[in-house]
């Protein structure tokens, strides 16, 4: 049954500090403790976490404010449950961050923890199409920070890393063990053959995966993908056992791997076309697992996508917003996805990105928030022909060629968003610029089609070459590097503690949380962002003006 916690509203007479020393207890209210109190405790709202439990039946919950403050606590630690469980009972500091302030008050058991934890993914897992409940608390409580420290939230930067969960990279041989012994193992006894039983010695794994020899992996392969051929007939005559998860995954991985091979009369591992795997299974943990390859590297799992804010002035500068995909979601998609929420809510004005985001159909979403993009290098290869943007425009019609000659008809196609232009074929001819000139001749007159992407991409190109914007541009995006670092080193997000879309979500939703923690009271303690400790340092020595008053 739900219940609120409103008892660290009202103080008792007596505390766990009641017996200490005034020194200590003046150190106690001048550390990080209290600004967590108000900060952060106080702004996790219960309400919506109240779906979670029974209205009318059932023993109480155990407080979800505590529940929620700690585990923001364990993720700005990258603590485990033992180490969270350590802090709650035995240090001051963290019990009076939650609102705990006798030391007799709420015993936590490493159970409470893991349900609490098991209700946000069943949540999630059952309410698709609805905001995570951590990703709520994130919001308001990253608001309540933003409009506390008093930050600018026009300019922002954008940029996305991979992040692992809580799996091993397998090879075909590997995961089809892994595969294969789970979907066994939830099988009855008595409908297993003898072939199929010897899966679960501990000698078969050894002898299959640590003492078989480089050119013996592919007869041990087929040899694996027979015994999961054998397995799923068996389980076609018994329909109980077809919606089991161990059973769908059995049957998700043999579809993606295996093929049958006539002449021979086996089941042999399928050739696959470079590029086409990324979306199979790759752990028989972690289904939602996907693979990536960016430069020389493989990743394996998902990609999270930050923003946070950049504005010169401010101090510090707080996550704005974050999105966990599997890891074959583009940049692009999840830019476009994120925009219209990052305007609404926080005025955005200036977005700072890479290459990576740079494409018609965030332009387009940007355009429509009133955004402008900037960004610091574009995907693709830069022509040598003269870019589209120096042709002269008069709304959708092209009048006039970089040269200044005028075109002899310009057509916009509305279905397709594209203008078609030609040119005298004599005046092209005798142009000195015809060779890097984008129309093409034919019989008639030379001919361009322009699309909208053409226009986008040239316009970004235009902003790069400008050294002057990309520059700034740079120097604003740049710090977020140093923001994906903290988060997935110092925070534990680089390989989390969980497995699945779903759990990883609701854990990265902590670690960014916990993030916005830790800027917060680098703020309190008085610390600013090098780059406005310089412009002090160069302001006092005169070498910048002093900013005016108001």
């Amino acid at each position: 049954m739900f219940r609120p916690n409103d008892d660290h509203k009202q103080m008792s007479l007596f505390t766990s500090v009641s017996e200490m020393h005034p020194s200590v207890v003046r150190r106690l209210h001048d550390s990080w403790a209290p600004v967590f109190y108000e900060h952060v405790f106080c702004q996790i709202d219960e309400e919506p976490f109240s779906v979670l439990y029974s209205e009318d039946t059932g023993r109480p919950n155990f407080p979800i404010n505590i529940l929620v403050g700690l585990e923001i606590l364990a993720a700005m630690h990258s603590y485990t449950v033992e180490q969270t469980l350590e802090q709650f009972n035995f240090n001051v500091q963290v019990r009076w961050a939650l609102g705990v302030r006798g030391l007799w008050e709420y015993s936590l058991s490493e159970r409470t923890i893991y349900e609490f934890r098991e209700r946000l993914y069943q949540y999630a897992l059952l309410n698709p199409g609805r905001e995570c409940l951590i990703h709520q608390q994130f919001r308001e409580i990253s608001d309540h920070l933003m409009a506390y420290i008093g930050l600018t939230r026009e300019e922002m930067r954008m940029d996305s890393t991979q992040i692992m969960s809580n799996i091993r990279r397998a090879g075909r041989l590997a995961l089809s063990f892994d595969v294969l012994k789970q979907a066994i193992k939830a099988c009855p006894v008595e409908l297993l053959t003898p072939e199929l039983l010897e899966v679960l010695e501990p000698s078969f794994k050894n002898n299959l995966l640590y003492k078989v020899k480089s050119r013996e992996v592919p007869s041990r392969l087929r040899e694996m993908l027979g015994l999961c051929a054998t397995l799923l007939t068996i389980v076609a005559q018994h329909e109980e056992l077809q919606g089991k998860r161990e059973i769908e995954l059995l049957a998700r991985f043999f579809i993606e791997q295996a093929e049958y091979d006539e002449q021979v009369g086996v089941w042999k591992a399928r050739e696959h076309e470079k590029g086409t795997t990324s979306g199979h299974l790759r752990s028989a943990y972690d289904e939602d697992a996907t693979c990536r390859v960016k430069g020389n590297e493989v990743y394996v799992g998902y990609v999270a996508n930050i923003t946070e804010t950049c504005a010169d002035e401010n101090p510090v500068q707080l996550i704005t917003d974050y999105i966990l995909e599997k890891n074959i979601v583009a940049d692009t998609t999840m830019a476009k996805e994120a925009l219209p929420h990052l305007a609404e809510q926080h005025g955005l004005k200036d977005l700072y990105v890479d290459g990576g985001y740079s494409g018609e159909s965030v332009y387009e979403t940007a355009a429509n928030q009133d955004v402008s993009m900037h960004y610091t290098n574009m995907t693709g290869r830069e022509t040598k022909k003269i870019p589209i943007n120096e042709f002269i425009f008069d709304g959708d019609k092209v009048t006039h060629c970089p040269a200044g000659h005028p075109s002899d008809f310009s057509i916009y196609d509305k279905e397709r968003d594209t203008i078609l232009v030609h040119f005298n074929l004599e005046t092209c001819k005798a142009c000195p610029d015809r060779n890097r000139c984008p129309t093409s001749p034919n019989k008639e007159a030379h001919r361009l089609t322009i699309t909208k992407k053409n226009r986008v991409a040239a316009e970004t190109r235009d902003q790069l070459n400008d050294q002057e914007k990309h520059k700034e541009n740079t120097s604003k995006r740049a710090a977020i590097e140093g923001t994906i670092s903290c988060v997935k080193h110092d925070q534990g997000a680089g390989k989390l503690r969980v497995r699945g879309l779903n759990r990883s979500s609701v854990m990265f939703g902590f670690i960014a949380i916990g993030r916005n923690v830790k800027q917060l009271l680098r703020w309190r303690r008085g610390e600013k962002r090098r780059s406005l400790q310089d412009a002090e340092r160069r302001r006092r020595k005169g070498f910048l003006p002093i900013p005016a008053a108001g």
